[in-house]
């Protein structure tokens, strides 16, 4: 009690103090739908990508370190909703893990919320692994080349051009970034690069690329699209090249059909792909 009888209550650690400034930014994104939708997943749908992602192999996972990655991470909800599920289940099955967290963002103001976030919780090292800004485009400026990751979730644009990338990479015909440049069915110039005016399938195949292939549970991710990642593209178009490297290593687990009008702003159906090259059986 305070000297003049009100009540003291004891003060916040520092992971309350960053839960509650990410219920305040989620709180500002649904009161201002228009541009919500451009940086904020609504938190179902991420719950929903963190089970799909973890418990088909809940009882497979052991104490250890893993490594959580979000290309677009965006407010980095995702991210932190992932560590918290992973936590959760590995505690149920008696199983002791860390996990370092790690996201790229291009939107200046998103990432600095990211990383204030983590800030907040008393996660400066975590805060560190999340890079962006306007220079930071995971599509031209990959911010984890040497990487792999165990899980990775991401929200990536659809249907918005990436052709500014797609300059500062040399153009279409002189790609040569090795995610996007693959030796694949015998052809060492496999190219998944994808029509400048969505580059969401690539974004799909950065994720790919940073698969770990050498571990008892590979890595594991589920990514939102549109519709047109299923059937956009001609045979031999980047779009399609990548479907064709996806089943022919038999990495697609599922594809996951979301509620209509989940997302702000938007009315449109979108599906979240689940990926996996350890299979659970």
């Amino acid at each position: 009690m305070n000297g003049d009888g009100s009540v003291k209550y004891p003060g916040l650690d520092n992971h309350a103090m960053g839960t509650i400034f990410e219920e305040l930014v989620r709180r500002f994104n649904e009161a201002n739908n228009e541009e919500a939708g451009e940086h904020w997943t609504p938190r179902d749908a991420v719950k929903l990508m963190a089970k799909l992602i973890f418990v088909p192999i809940a009882d497979q996972i052991q104490s250890g370190t893993y490594l959580l990655y979000d290309g677009a991470c965006g407010t980095g909800g995702m991210l932190t909703v992932a560590e918290e599920t992973l936590n959760k289940l590995a505690g149920q099955h008696g199983k002791q893990v860390s996990t370092h967290l790690f996201g790229q963002e291009i939107n200046a103001e998103t990432y600095a919320i990211a990383k204030a976030d983590l800030l907040l919780k008393g996660e400066g090292e975590e805060a560190d692994n999340i890079v962006g800004g306007p220079e930071w485009s995971t599509l031209a400026n990959d911010a984890f080349p040497s990487k792999e990751f165990d899980f990775m979730l991401s929200n990536p644009p659809y249907g918005k051009s990436w052709k500014s990338d797609q300059e500062r990479m040399g153009g279409k015909g002189g790609m040569r970034d090795p995610r996007f440049m693959i030796e694949h069915a015998g052809d060492p110039e496999y190219s998944l690069v994808t029509r400048s005016s969505d580059g969401q399938m690539l974004f799909l195949a950065n994720m790919l690329s940073k698969m770990k292939h050498n571990t008892p549970l590979g890595s594991r991710i589920a990514e939102v699209h549109n519709g047109s990642s299923l059937f956009t593209g001609d045979a031999g178009s980047g779009e399609s090249n990548v479907r064709r490297w996806i089943i022919e290593n038999d990495w697609l687990e599922a594809i996951v059909a979301l509620p209509l009008n989940m997302f702000y702003n938007t009315g449109i159906a979108t599906y979240v792909w689940v990926l996996s090259n350890r299979k659970p059986g």
